[in-house]
């Protein structure tokens, strides 16, 4: 009985890599498709490789986390005063941008089935991060510390609107919109 453990847990481990490899393909963006892959590699849950909503659930936590250490830092730096209004809009806007996120992954874990909203929320966030990025495009000192971390962010949520896209469709193809 102990052969049969291992047989059936490489089983599920090649059907998980497979789904992830066939998942992670249909992002034929240049900057998605190696976040998709090491975002999922990365992530020790396996439970969640199986689907999309688990894939799903591993971009937005991350996101999230993302998001609140982008937070934090920025409110850091409003509170020395180092960064002009510009960071006080990005503060309020990455503010909105976990509470979105938070609200998805309820919505996703609720099976509320309601994709459409959460894609439309989620586009949200994206643009809110975007705006912050393009504030701060031509900063004449070096660019901020968070800028990285914004990047990371950026690309973590258009994979997750991807995977939303992916539930809405109920398959693993593109969406056409």
């Amino acid at each position: 009985m102990s052969l049969l453990c291992p047989i059936a847990q490489t089983n599920q481990s090649e059907v998980s890599n497979t789904f992830i490899n066939n998942t992670c393909n249909k992002f034929d963006d240049d900057e998605l498709m190696p976040v998709c892959f090491d975002v999922i590699n990365s992530d020790p849950r396996e439970d969640l490789k199986l689907d999309i909503r688990g894939l799903f659930a591993i971009f937005m936590n991350h996101s999230i986390a993302n998001g609140t250490d982008n937070y934090s830092y920025l409110l850091q730096q409003l509170k020395r005063s180092d960064l002009d209004n510009k960071t006080r809009v990005c503060v309020e806007g990455y503010e909105v941008v976990v509470a979105i996120l938070k609200s998805s992954l309820e919505q996703l874990f609720k099976n509320d089935n309601e994709n459409k909203e959460m894609i439309g929320s989620m586009t949200t966030a994206f643009d809110a991060i975007s705006t912050c990025e393009f504030d701060f495009e031509g900063y004449v000192t070096e660019p901020p510390v968070w800028e990285a971390p914004s990047l990371t962010l950026s690309r973590l949520l258009g994979v997750s609107i991807g995977f939303a896209n992916l539930l809405d469709c109920n398959q693993v193809l593109p969406c056409n919109y």
